[in-house]
């Protein structure tokens, strides 16, 4: 069995350490997992390296509270050891031979809901092979939430949601009844054929009372309902047909109220990195505060991973937003109209950590519609280099560079940018011009611990940048050299002057 101090180290540098230097050469990339899914991959010297020597790699699994599961990895190739963490780095449990012979298995009941980390590891250090891994659904009461009058909540129906006598899918909702008070609950779905179905669940025993299928228009569901008591009442958010999953929104209002024609609250499809989404905006989505139409799609970002999001469309002028829910609240990191050519829009980001992004498929133009495809490409992982390693430049010379979709996207950033060295003496006084015809260009003056110095984006009336900057101490810094806007490319020259 490994030191539990070992694992605990581990553990708290793989939550805490988004630093631009990693422990090592190896990637701390975090791949999604899902219940009832089987990855097969390898584990190799690219991967991470832990303090024993080990390789690993990372999964992210989203587990509800009370839910069973069995998490079994076999390889053939190594002694296989398995970890499962707290998303905040704690380890709840470890195994290395619980599946017989040098395979590992857990068993795991979740006491609350939430992300959870899986990690492949071997018990010997360097072992590299082939393995597979995969997560069982074993079981375990999905208690119901709260829900109440004038709320709207979302959820994700997926392979280890609560499933109904038809093997459909729901999650359940309990509301508490005011006699001859009237209600409407509305349920939508982007993912999936929305049902809705209101009872009473006696003693694990459930009761209907009423169901919908298709009441808010299209594949959304709706009840007006009134209560005859002050029971407890159970709402069931449910798929029109077995193995359905997806998103959704569920809203309990008062008294009744017709279909709405149109979405006023966006549903979140799901999108991973390396798919490829269609989509149609119609009349009857949700708009903007300009009545420009939008889908609203999450996706789990991974620590340092590079991607590009394109949005294109023959029907419409494609309009990309990126950014995070906050409360509620869509804050934008991100936008981007033209940036794929014509009227198709790009946006490159790196991914600072392993949270909920949002992205918006909109329109420049209010009221257009139209089909549309959603592709995230991964262009790779950002690691930031030895300043030793980087190209360096001198004291009164200049340097011709480029800009393009194969340079370096810092993690938080949208725009390309790449690093110079540069010696400089004690109280030397260095003039630093960046200019460009091709983009907008920022220019920043770090300390060779990579922390920012000074920054400048327009020195003057156009969209060249210059850094005037007095060296208190000799040493070796560095100069970076980025795009304002994502997507920008071209040609720059760098220029050193001493004063």
């Amino acid at each position: 069995m490994k030191s539990l101090i070992a694992l605990f180290i581990i553990s708290f540098l793989a939550v805490n350490s988004t630093s631009a230097q990693p422990q090592s050469p190896a990637s701390r990339a975090i791949k999604n997992l899902n219940i009832g899914e089987t990855v097969t991959d390898r584990l190799t010297s690219a991967n991470e390296v832990l303090e024993d020597g080990s390789y690993a790699q990372r999964y992210l699994i989203q587990l509800t509270q009370g839910q069973i599961i069995q998490i079994t990895l076999q390889g053939d190739d190594f002694d296989a050891y398995l970890m499962l963490q707290e998303y905040n780095g704690a380890t709840v449990a470890q195994d290395d031979d619980g599946a017989g012979g040098t395979d590992a298995r857990i068993n795991y009941t979740a006491p609350k809901a939430g992300l959870y980390v899986v990690i492949v590891n071997s018990l010997g250090e360097k072992e590299e092979g082939e393995f597979a891994l995969f997560v069982e659904h074993k079981g375990g009461a999905t208690a119901a939430k709260q829900i109440t009058v004038g709320q709207r909540v979302t959820g994700i129906l997926n392979s280890s949601s609560s499933k109904a006598d038809d093997d459909s899918y729901f999650d359940a909702y309990q509301i508490r009844g005011v006699p001859n008070t009237t209600i409407t609950i509305t349920y939508e779905s982007a993912d999936f054929d929305a049902y809705l179905n209101l009872g009473v669940n006696t003693n694990g025993t459930f009761e209907s009372l009423a169901t919908d299928d298709d009441g808010a228009g299209g594949t959304n569901s709706q009840l007006v309902y009134t209560f005859a008591d002050a029971r407890t009442y159970e709402i069931r958010a449910n798929t029109l047909s077995e193995g359905e999953t997806g998103s959704y929104s569920l809203s309990v209002t008062s008294g009744g109220s017709a279909p709405s024609s149109r979405a006023t609250t966006a549903v979140a499809r799901n999108v991973m990195i390396g798919q490829t989404v269609s989509g149609e905006l119609t009349s009857a989505s949700v708009k903007m505060d300009d009545d420009s139409h939008f889908d609203e799609y999450t996706i789990v970002g991974e620590a340092n991973a590079t991607v590009s999001i394109s949005l294109m469309s023959t029907d419409f002028d494609a309009y990309l937003l990126f950014g995070r829910s906050i409360n509620g609240n869509f804050e934008s990191i991100t936008t981007n109209d033209d940036g794929d050519g014509g009227t198709n829009s790009l946006i490159t980001y790196t991914f600072a950590d392993a949270g909920t992004y949002t992205i918006r498929a909109n329109t420049m133009g209010s009221d257009e519609t139209g089909k549309y495809i959603l592709k995230v490409t991964r262009l790779g992982t950002y690691r930031a280099a030895a300043v030793n390693s980087l190209p360096e430049t001198g004291v009164n010379k200049t340097v011709n560079g480029e800009l393009s979709i194969s340079s370096l996207i810092l993690p938080g950033e949208t725009a390309y940018s790449k690093d110079y060295r540069i010696r400089a003496g004690r109280n030397d006084n260095i003039e630093f011009t960046l200019d460009s015809d091709d983009f907008d260009t920022v220019l920043e003056l770090l300390d060779s611990n990579y922390n920012s110095l000074e920054k400048n984006d327009d020195y003057t009336d156009g969209t060249n940048s210059q850094i005037v900057y007095r060296f208190a101490a000799a040493g070796t810094y560095v100069l970076r050299v980025s795009a304002l806007e994502s997507g920008e490319t071209g040609s720059f020259a760098l220029k050193t002057r001493k004063r």
